[in-house]
C-alpha cells in the first residue's frame, strides 16, 4: 500500500520499509470520562535533500529561523492516493550518523480537541455576554422573575443568601438581614427585597459565547436538546448577601490639589519631613437621587480604610483620617444597587509640628452610576476549560472533531447507536486471539463538588451522602462487592437543596420553592457553578410579597422557582446523579444523569459476560476507510464494540482491541423522549431523533385540534412550537414521525395544561 505523507501541502519522502501504526479509540475502557483520538507511534523519515527544506536542517542549533519544534502543524496522510486522516504532526528528534542528519522522528495525532490549547487558563467571566447585560432594577427582577429576560435566556429565579418563610397571619412583618417572611398578606412590608435576587442564564448563551470567542463549532445534536437548551447556571460570584452592588471611584474634575491625578483620580502624598494630613470628603446626591443609599469607600494604599453608607447628603466624611510621613496613596469609591448620580468635594489640610502648612480642594462634579448588570462579571469563578470537561462528564459526551473543523458532541448512547454493522469475518484470524477479563472500576463514585448550603451540609448530615451524589458498588451473585479500583467522577459544580415552603397560618402548602443560599449562621455563601431547571409556577392565592426599589410591597402571582428537574409532570431529565427525593412533591427522581447517560454503558462494561478480545487480521482499505470507532464488528456469529484498534498503513495489518457488545441496536430510529408534556404558556420543545435528519411530519387530531403546535426539524432536533393554552382545559394531540429513507415511524404524544 502507498503510503504519502503530507505537512501542510509538502510531500514527505519516506522510508520504503518504514511501519507507521495508526491507533485510533473513542473512550478507554479503564477511564469513563477519557475521550481519545487517533494517534501514530513516532516514526521515521529519511532526511533527504527535500525533507531537510521542510525541516530546514533542525540538526543544526546554529541556524536562525529554523523549524518551530515546539508545536504540533497541519497535514494528513493518504492512502493509495486516498485522504485517510487529517491532523498535525510533531517533530522529536533528529538522528545524526557519522557527522551527517540519517532521519527524522515524527509523530502524527488525528484531529483533536486542542480545547485546552485554545481557552488556556481563561475563566468565563472573560467571554463576552454584553448582550445580556441589564438595568439592575426592581422592574426587571420582577419581569425576571415572573417571565424572563432576553426572549427566555435570562430570569431570575427564587434562591436568596437570606432564609425565607411564608406566614400569611397579618401581624407577622419579619424582615431582618437574615429571615424574610415572603407572604403578601404578611400585614407590613415584608416580603422579598428586590435585590435579594440575582439572575441565572441559559448554558447555551455560554457555548455560543465560547465557540465565538475561540473560533470553534460545536455540534447541536446534544446542545440542541430541550434538557441541555433548558439548564441554567445561577450568576453569582460573592459570598455578599444583599443585591448586586455597583462600585465606582470618584471621578474628579477640577480643583487646586496638586497631589491628585486627574488621571487615575488617586492622590499622592509624599513628604520628606513629619507632616499630618486631614482628609475631609462629602458627597452630594444630584435632585432625584437623594433616597437612594451609597457607601463610601477611602481606599489607602489600595486597601479599604473606612467605608460609611448614607442617604441624602453626606456629612463630613474623613476627618478622623491621618496621614503621617512616607507615601501614601488615597482614592475614594461609591458603590450602590441603583443608577446613581452625585457631586462631591475633596478638601485637604495639612500640617507640620501643628502648624498649618497647605490646604487644597478639588470637586467631582457630575459623577455617574449607571447600575447594568454584566453578566459576564458576575459568572462563577470557573475556569472555561473546567467547565466544558464538567459537561462532558455529566452527560457522557462523545467529544470528536471532524475533518471540516467542526466538533461533534453527543451521548454515547446515541454515538453508539448511530454506528452500522460490519462483518469482518472474512478478515480477521478467528482461530488465534486472546481474550481478558480487563480492568475492572470498583466502587464507582457520581459526585458533584462538597455543598456550602445549610440544607444540603443537613443531607449530608443525615444520609453520609451529600444530596446529588451517588455510588455504584457492583456484586456479584452472593451479595459480595467485586474486586477493583475506585473510580470517582467529581463534577466542578455543586448542589443545592431547596425548600417548598408551607403557610405557616394554615399548614398549607404552597407553590413556591427556593434556594438558600446560606450557611448554618444564615450567611451568604458564594457556591461553586450551580446547574438547575426552571418552573414558572402559578402561585394560586399564595402569593409573594416583592418590595421594590422604592420600598414598596407589590404582589407576584407567578414565580420562577429552581428545580432539579424538567418540569415536575412525567419527568424524563433531571440534574442529579442519584435517585434523590424531589423537594417539589416527595416523589423519588427516577430518570437521572445517571440512568439517562452512563446506566447502558456501564452495565455493559461490568456485564458478568463481558471480555476484552484481541484479534489480528487483515484489513482492505475500503474498510479502513468506513471503519467507525460506533460500528459494530461481527465475526463469526458474535459481535463486538471497539474499544481502539492499531492499523500497520504499510501492511494493512491490524489489530482490533474489541469488548463483546450486548447491545446490537443499529440504525435505530428512537427519540429521546416520546410523550412530551407542558404547561399553558407559549413555548418551544423539542426531542433529538437518533438517526435522525431526514424526517415527514403528520398530526394526529385527538379532540382538541392539531393548529395550536407547528413542528420544525434542524439535523436531528424535533422542534415543536406551542401556542398559548387559552382554553382552561388539558389538551392533546399527537405528531407522527417518518424517516423519509427508511420509512421507520415513530408516535410523539403531546400534552399541554391548562
Amino acid at each position: 500500500m502507498q503510503v504519502k505523507i503530507y505537512i501542510g501541502e509538502y510531500l514527505l519522502d519516506t522510508f520504503p520499509n518504514e511501519n507507521i501504526e495508526l491507533t485510533s479509540a473513542v473512550s478507554s475502557i479503564s477511564d469513563i470520562t477519557k475521550n481519545l483520538t487517533d494517534f501514530t507511534r513516532s516514526f521515521t523519515v529519511p532526511a533527504s535533500d527535500n525533507n531537510n527544506i521542510l525541516f530546514k536542517h533542525y540538526y543544526n542549533a546554529n541556524i536562525d529561523n529554523t523549524f518551530d519544534a515546539r508545536t504540533k502543524v497541519a497535514g494528513r496522510i493518504e492512502l493509495d492516493g486516498m485522504p485517510f486522516r487529517y491532523g498535525k504532526y510533531r517533530l522529536e528528534k533528529v538522528s545524526v550518523k557519522q557527522g551527517k542528519p540519517y532521519a527524522y522522528t515524527i509523530q502524527f495525532w488525528g484531529n483533536t480537541i486542542n480545547l485546552k490549547d485554545k481557552v488556556k487558563n481563561d475563566e468565563l467571566s472573560i467571554l463576552d455576554l454584553s448582550d445580556y447585560d441589564h438595568q439592575y432594577n426592581s422592574e426587571n427582577v420582577k419581569l425576571g422573575l415572573e417571565s424572563s429576560l432576553f426572549s427566555g435566556d435570562i430570569v431570575y429565579s427564587m434562591f436568596a443568601k437570606k432564609q425565607y418563610y411564608y406566614n400569611a397571619d397579618g401581624t407577622d412583618d419579619t424582615l431582618t438581614p437574615t429571615l424574610a417572611n415572603i407572604a403578601y398578606d404578611n400585614g407590613g412590608n415584608a416580603g422579598v427585597l428586590w435585590n435579594d435576587l440575582k439572575p441565572s442564564i441559559k448554558l447555551l448563551p455560554i457555548i455560543e459565547a465560547i465557540e465565538t470567542k475561540y473560533n470553534i463549532s460545536f455540534s447541536r445534536d446534544f446542545f440542541g436538546r430541550d434538557e441541555f437548551k433548558n439548564i441554567f447556571i445561577y450568576v453569582n460570584n460573592s459570598g455578599e448577601s444583599q443585591g448586586i452592588s455597583f462600585e465606582k471611584k470618584v471621578n474628579f474634575t477640577s480643583g487646586t490639589n496638586p497631589y491628585i491625578n486627574f488621571t487615575t483620580d488617586v492622590a499622592r502624598y509624599e513628604f520628606d519631613t513629619y507632616r499630618r494630613v486631614e482628609t475631609l470628603f462629602r458627597v452630594e446626591p444630584k435632585v432625584g437621587f437623594l433616597s437612594i443609599p451609597y457607601t463610601i469607600k477611602m481606599y489607602v494604599n489600595n486597601s479599604v480604610y473606612k467605608e460609611k453608607t448614607y442617604t441624602g447628603n453626606s456629612p463630613v466624611f474623613g476627618r478622623d483620617i491621618t496621614l503621617y510621613d512616607g507615601t501614601q496613596s488615597v482614592y475614594f469609591t461609591i458603590s450602590t444597587s441603583l443608577d446613581f448620580e452625585f457631586d462631591a468635594i475633596y478638601r485637604v489640610k495639612g500640617s507640620s509640628y501643628g502648624f498649618p502648612v497647605f490646604e487644597h480642594v478639588v470637586y467631582a462634579e457630575d459623577n455617574i452610576i449607571n447600575a447594568t448588570i454584566s453578566i459576564n462579571s458576575y459568572l462563577p469563578k470557573i475556569k472555561t476549560i473546567d467547565f466544558l470537561k464538567g459537561l462532558f462528564q455529566m452527560f457522557k459526551l462523545i467529544v470528536i472533531a471532524k475533518d471540516d473543523g467542526t466538533i461533534y458532541v453527543n451521548t454515547i448512547n446515541d454515538y453508539y447507536a448511530e454506528g452500522k454493522l460490519i462483518n469482518l469475518t472474512d478478515y480477521i484470524d478467528s482461530y488465534n486471539y486472546e481474550v481478558e477479563r480487563g480492568k475492572l472500576l470498583n466502587p464507582i463514585t457520581f459526585n458533584f463538588q462538597e455543598p456550602q448550603t445549610l440544607l444540603n451540609t443537613q443531607f449530608e448530615a443525615n444520609t453520609g451522602q451529600a444530596y446529588g451524589d451517588e455510588e455504584l458498588i457492583l456484586e456479584d451473585e452472593d451479595g459480595i462487592q467485586l474486586d477493583g479500583e475506585s473510580f470517582e467522577v467529581k463534577l466542578p459544580f455543586e448542589q443545592v437543596v431547596y425548600e417548598r415552603l408551607v403557610d405557616l397560618n394554615d399548614n398549607t402548602q404552597t407553590n413556591i420553592m427556593y434556594g438558600g443560599i446560606f450557611d448554618e449562621t444564615i450567611q451568604g455563601v458564594n457556591p461553586k457553578p450551580h446547574l438547575h431547571y426552571v418552573y414558572n409556577s402559578n402561585l394560586g392565592a399564595k402569593k409573594i410579597a416583592f418590595i421594590n426599589d422604592s420600598g414598596t410591597k407589590e404582589e407576584v402571582g407567578i414565580a420562577n422557582i429552581p428545580t432539579h428537574t424538567m418540569g415536575f409532570d412525567s419527568v424524563q431529565y433531571s440534574l442529579t446523579w442519584g435517585n434523590e427525593f424531589n423537594e417539589w412533591d416527595g416523589n423519588i427522581i427516577l430518570n437521572t444523569l445517571y440512568s439517562n447517560y452512563y446506566e447502558s454503558y456501564i452495565t455493559s462494561v461490568f456485564n458478568i459476560k463481558k471480555r476484552s478480545f484481541r484479534f489480528k487480521g487483515i484489513l482492505p482499505l475500503r474498510l479502513q476507510l468506513t471503519l467507525g470507532l460506533n460500528d459494530v464488528i461481527q465475526i463469526n456469529h458474535n459481535y463486538y464494540r471497539i474499544d481502539n484498534y492499531t492499523f500497520n498503513l504499510l501492511t494493512s495489518e491490524t489489530t482490533l482491541n474489541l469488548v463483546n457488545s450486548f447491545d446490537n441496536t443499529l440504525n435505530g430510529f428512537v427519540p429521546s423522549r416520546t410523550t412530551i408534556t407542558t404547561d399553558s404558556t407559549a413555548k418551544t420543545e423539542s426531542i433529538f431523533v437518533t438517526n435522525g435528519g431526514n424526517f415527514s411530519f403528520t398530526k394526529v387530531d385527538t379532540g382538541d385540534g392539531v393548529t395550536w403546535v407547528d413542528v420544525t426539524s434542524i439535523g436531528s432536533n424535533v422542534y415543536f412550537e406551542f401556542e398559548e393554552n387559552t382554553t382552561g382545559l388539558e389538551i392533546t394531540m399527537q405528531v407522527e414521525i417518518q424517516n423519509t429513507l427508511t420509512l421507520q415511524e415513530i408516535t410523539i404524544t403531546l400534552i399541554q395544561l391548562p
